[in-house]
């Protein structure tokens, strides 16, 4: 987790993912001429001085076990999502690429306030006000066929002893926006997106970092269940947001294995089990 304290943290607006389509038939989005690309960038967290402008992003929100609710009159809604770590270059302050290196699973939860109207405003609210997994798989590469693609992502609440599906299982290939498309828009927005009423400009967010060596971004939301729509995290609820190889395993016996996971902590090969507990 410490290496990750100089690591920029951002996320994206608007590419989610269908769980309803398969891999075979749906058509992925290229970056440029399209208007279901993604909406836009934010930021979530940024090593910045007291003195940024963006200093409310300098509190380290990261945690593998632990989500904090700050009052009882917060709405936190989980979001589970994949988060990929990136190498970056840099000249004159622009970024020049991207390059991909690992991904894990990543809980972009937020809190629900009328009151604001920066999305960052929204996403971290300091010490364990994100989830993310100390597992981390290495990208082969990020085309089409790489080892991302054979990963889905899905997510239950358990709650008075009871699993609930919280997010619909979706294969990562689901995405719209992925592989060089998504590096390529991701390229260009964070060069080029301007401040506004919602956004910040995320070139002025890296430059007042430092502009780090490693950015880490998540990818979008997938779709909620019923149970994800209509309820927010309670104190002592226990969030399980699971990435795992579909070649592996199935969708129906992904509870199965969270059972067993809850009373030996196991290590299972291909999959990756972001475990959190919420606390007032």
């Amino acid at each position: 987790m410490r290496e990750l304290n100089e690591v920029v943290g951002l996320g994206i607006i608007g590419n989610i993912a269908k769980a309803e389509e398969s891999g075979d038939n749906f058509n992925r989005i290229a970056f440029s001429g399209y208007s279901d690309a993604p909406k836009g960038i934010y930021p979530f967290y940024a090593p910045v001085s007291e003195e940024s402008k963006f200093y409310n992003l300098r509190h380290f929100p990261l945690s593998t076990k632990k989500l904090k609710i700050p009052s009882v009159y917060d709405n936190i809604q989980a979001e589970p999502e994949v988060i990929i770590i990136c190498d970056v270059k840099y000249h004159n302050d622009f970024v020049l690429n991207i390059v991909p290196k690992k991904f894990t699973a990543f809980n972009d939860a937020t809190i629900h306030r009328l009151t604001t109207h920066k999305i960052s405003a929204n996403k971290n609210w300091g010490s364990d006000s994100k989830g993310i997994s100390n597992k981390w798989i290495d990208i082969d590469n990020f085309r089409e066929g790489g080892v991302l693609d054979r990963y889905s992502i899905v997510s239950f609440v358990k709650r008075n002893g009871r699993f609930e599906n919280y997010t619909i299982n979706t294969p990562v290939i689901n995405y719209p926006t992925l592989h060089d498309g998504l590096v390529d828009w991701t390229l260009k927005r964070v060069n080029n997106q301007k401040e506004d009423s919602s956004l910040e400009s995320i070139r002025e967010v890296l430059k007042d970092s430092g502009n780090p060596k490693k950015i880490a971004f998540s990818i979008g939301s997938t779709e909620y269940t019923q149970f994800g729509q209509t309820n927010f995290i309670q104190d002592m609820d226990e969030i399980y947001i699971v990435l795992y190889d579909n070649t592996r395993y199935r969708p129906e016996s992904i509870k199965a294995y969270l059972l067993a996971y809850g009373t030996r902590n196991v290590d299972y090969d291909g999959m990756i089990i972001l475990h959190q507990t919420a606390y007032l």
